[in-house]
């Protein structure tokens, strides 16, 4: 189900659809970072039903885990390797160090939207859905976590998908027009920035292996003047500009002023347009992918 934002001139937006193009669907994996030096990892782990108990793996040592419910993507099996292993099917093995670390895909109901349930499914300008997580504390008292938010093109070679390295401005549109909130009520949502993709957050009163749910949104608004409904996103807008503007490789000013009033928007909307049509020209695919690291 595709859920679209409201178009509010048929005539205009019908144009400036068809310029944009459309990526296909995000894939989703998680990497748990060492939370203590040695054999101390906090890995996400997913089961196969979209509601039931949630049975994550957990290493020796790790003061939290993070799992989910949901079910496989349709592009799993494209991912590359270390990026397509599944809650259900891995377990750890070998020598564990300070460094390493593993991506375990990261299952999905519907209400996430992100049409990575079969292969013919993609996400364009205008979607956007619900993704959820669950943190599970291995003591009692009180955890505090860092996370991270990536966003990572992938490109199709021969079947099989590889990151898309070594292309900046890729990237950069990329973190400026999927934009994220979080909660842990499911009422009271927080922007994540967007230049960093960070966020952190302190559980009180944990009780040990009682999953404490998180939600986040995600959005790829489908116009600059949707966008200019969120104060503190017209606010990055104004600080940086590369995160959500393309002009062919040049530099674009910062906005005095981003109202559909204003006698330069028309510039700035033509700019983020351009951004959308690149994101869609050069990435097959994105890879979400969540860090969450103890402190």
């Amino acid at each position: 189900m595709q859920n679209r934002l409201q178009k509010e001139n048929p005539g205009e937006n019908a144009v400036k659809d068809a310029r944009k193009q459309i990526t296909r669907s995000i894939l989703l994996a998680l990497t748990a970072l060492a939370v203590i030096a040695f054999a101390c990892y906090a890995w996400f782990v997913s089961t196969k039903r979209v509601t039931g108990s949630i049975r994550p793996v957990q290493l020796l040592g790790s003061t939290f885990e993070l799992a989910s419910a949901g079910k496989m993507g349709a592009y799993d099996a494209m991912l590359p390797d270390g990026l397509n292993i599944s809650g259900a099917s891995w377990k750890p093995s070998g020598t564990v160090t300070g460094t390493d670390k593993a991506s375990i895909l990261w299952q999905v109901s519907g209400s996430s939207n992100l049409n990575n349930t079969e292969e013919t499914g993609c996400i364009q300008p205008g979607s956007q859905g619900t993704i959820q997580f669950s943190v599970i504390p291995k003591t009692d008292g009180e955890l505090k976590l860092n996370f991270q938010i990536e966003l990572l093109p992938m490109q199709e070679k021969v079947g099989k998908l590889e990151i898309l390295e070594n292309n900046e401005t890729l990237e950069n549109l990329l973190k400026g027009h999927f934009l994220f909130q979080y909660s842990i009520d499911g009422t009271n949502f927080s922007w994540i920035p967007c230049s960093t993709g960070q966020f952190s957050l302190t559980f009180t009163g944990c009780t040990a292996d009682t999953p404490i749910p998180i939600t986040l949104t995600w959005r790829w608004p489908y116009l600059l003047r949707l966008v200019t409904e969120h104060t503190e996103v017209v606010g990055w807008m104004k600080e940086d500009t590369r995160y959500f503007f393309y002009n062919g490789g040049n530099t674009v000013a910062p906005p005095a002023e981003l109202q559909p009033n204003a006698g330069s928007f028309a510039q700035y909307d033509r700019y983020y347009n351009n951004a959308d049509e690149y994101i869609g020209e050069n990435a097959y695919g994105v890879l979400l992918r969540l860090t969450a690291e103890a402190v």
